[in-house]
């Protein structure tokens, strides 16, 4: 067998070409192409209580924003040569295999160094080496040898104790079994030998007439891992993408997706998070038609951790209160089989949980679900994108909800590497809002009526109806920013000037580019000397438009602060100025 070098001493040329490097055949004529799929709706609500960190999440998730579409790309199942899996990778002649998402974890081992110089030049140079290969590459071609499928169909896994890896990467694939006719051993091959619950109840709930073809095995770093002469892999064809051109594969930006082509890292990851692999959506179908769904009504479900190791929900009882009240019912996973999770979520019509493992049975979600992610802007930055494929597979509504880390400083975010993968801190206001935002999606013609009503008595200067209206609504209410510039109102009547504040400055937060909100934010902080708030205003106002920010500060008599510059245009030199009177040789 042939081994590839530790990765860490790895060139470019030690990485696998489809179509120009030999060992790998297709076991079929089929098509390797996507095919348009429907793409679900991302919303989302930035609740942080810094406001730089507020106005970040609203950036990053502009950058990230749903591109349109989707496609569903088929996974093929190949013939390869000389295999070898062990630790993180699968190789084929000795030579990495770049495969959905261990191919994507493999390159990301590749280049990663401390240096981010160092690291984009590895990038660029794997990435030139395979669209030179893509340049050069041939249709991969049919095996036409012996009859394969009684060999191993091993699955490169990334371990047997993350119920998010497993069940989106790995299971999905055992679906190929029955449709390609297989008949040998199914090898599960992960970095370790610690096999949890959850895989041998997945095997047992939705494949049992595959269990006792299925071996589990693991490496840990004395040992090679497994090899084979000749074996059956899963294909995954976004990952074939780039690494060929229109010439064998359409480009996706004729499908309505706008992702580049050249075959760097960051595309890679941008196109996995909007596709859905034909496998998994074969899951989806299969688990449903075994799920027990019962007679049980749409539920709505608060999911709660028992394990507390990390990303804890701080001053969670602030809204598990608030929806209880409306017919929430608080679980814990952990308490249930695969199974029994899986059929809990079928009957679903709202699901909540924080950013965790927890979210991937959303993949047994009805369509049309609504979905609520509890999550903070360290999410954004590391994990963002992981669960939508599951979100478009299931064709649910996944909504992100920011809020603080569980961390004493508002202000401070904080990485993965260096603080761990944290949770989330909620403030009676952040509550509050989530609560509105979630009963808001849930029941749009309840939200509608209760704003205009509300929104009718203030026009007519009715407080003391409008005081008891919003009280009423305040659980379907509270996420909009009218909601609080009213109560803003109601203070205003009373004289209540701190408290007007306050308002306006729950409005602003969800509702941060409304200049009227500028406008009475910044006069009433100068008069309070709530110096933060003034400056934060003020850098917003210029954000948005500085020339009003201008002249609303010279009409107001305030210098800027010093935190904004203003952006002077230079008045031209005399000489260039003279007019050009002629008389030159």
């Amino acid at each position: 067998m042939t081994f590839p070098p530790p990765i860490s001493a790895a060139t470019p040329q030690d990485f696998f070409r489809p179509g120009v490097d030999e060992g790998l055949w297709l076991l079929r004529p089929e098509s390797m192409e996507p095919v348009p799929f429907e793409m679900t709706d991302i919303p989302w609500l930035s609740l942080a209580s810094d406001h730089r960190i507020r106005l970040l999440n609203d950036s990053l998730m502009r950058t990230y924003s749903n591109n349109g579409s989707s496609l569903l790309f088929p996974s093929v199942l190949a013939y390869a040569q000389d295999v070898t899996v062990s630790q993180t990778y699968m190789a084929i002649g000795g030579k990495y295999l770049l495969s959905a998402a261990g191919g994507r974890r493999i390159r990301s081992s590749f280049i990663q160094t401390r240096d981010d110089a160092v690291k984009g030049n590895k990038d660029l140079a794997l990435a030139r080496h395979l669209e030179d290969g893509a340049r050069k590459a041939r249709p991969l071609t049919i095996w036409d040898g012996p009859d394969p499928r009684d060999l191993d169909f091993v699955i490169d896994t990334r371990n047997f104790h993350n119920f998010y890896h497993f069940t989106k990467e790995s299971l999905p694939l055992l679906t190929l079994y029955a449709q390609y006719g297989l008949r040998g051993r199914i090898v599960f091959y992960a970095n370790n030998e610690n096999i949890s619950d959850f895989v041998h109840q997945s095997i047992e709930a939705w494949f049992p007439e595959l269990r006792e073809r299925i071996v589990l095995t693991g490496s840990n770093k004395q040992k090679r891992g497994y090899n084979a002469k000749a074996a059956l892999i899963a294909y995954d064809t976004t990952s074939y993408y780039f690494q060929t051109t229109n010439r064998l594969m359409r480009d996706v930006n004729k499908l309505g997706v706008k992702i580049d082509r050249r075959a760097k890292l960051s595309n890679a990851r941008d196109l996995a998070k909007i596709t859905v692999e034909a496998p998994l959506a074969a899951l989806r179908a299969r688990a449903l038609q075994r799920v027990d769904h019962g007679q049980v009504p749409k539920l709505r479900l608060y999911v709660q951790r028992r394990a507390a190791r990390n990303r804890a929900v701080v001053n969670e009882s602030l809204l598990t209160d608030i929806l209880s009240r409306h017919g929430f019912h608080m679980i814990a996973f952990e308490d249930s089989i695969v199974p029994e999770q899986a059929a809990i979520v079928a009957n679903c019509e709202a699901l909540v949980s924080i950013h965790g493992a927890g979210v991937t049975n959303m993949l047994y979600a009805p369509s049309g679900a609504k979905i609520f992610e509890l999550s903070n802007t360290q999410t954004i930055n590391g994990r963002f994108g992981d669960f939508s494929p599951i979100a478009n597979a299931a064709a649910v509504t996944y909504a992100h909800i920011y809020l603080d880390h569980d961390h004493p400083d508002p202000s401070y975010v904080p990485s993965i590497a260096n603080d761990s993968h944290r949770g989330v801190r909620f403030t009676p206001f952040s509550a509050s809002a989530t609560a509105a935002y979630i009963f808001a999606m849930l029941d749009k013609q309840d939200a509608l009526d209760a704003h205009k009503v509300c929104e009718t008595a203030n026009s007519e200067g009715n407080y003391d109806l409008l005081v008891q209206l919003l009280d009423q609504h305040q659980d379907i209410m509270a996420h909009t920013a009218d909601y609080h510039v009213w109560r803003a109102n109601i203070a205003s009547q009373q004289h209540n000037r701190p408290e007007v504040l306050r308002n306006l400055i729950h409005a602003l937060m969800l509702a941060p580019r409304r200049i009227m909100l500028l406008k009475r934010i910044l006069p009433i902080a100068a008069e309070l000397s709530d110096t933060s708030t003034f400056d934060f205003a003020a850098q917003q106002m210029h954000r948005i438009d500085e020339a009003l920010f201008i002249d609303f500060f010279k009409k107001n008599d305030w210098a800027h602060p010093d935190s904004i510059t203003i952006k002077v245009e230079e008045a031209p030199d005399e000489d260039d100025a003279l007019p050009d009177m002629g008389g030159r040789d």
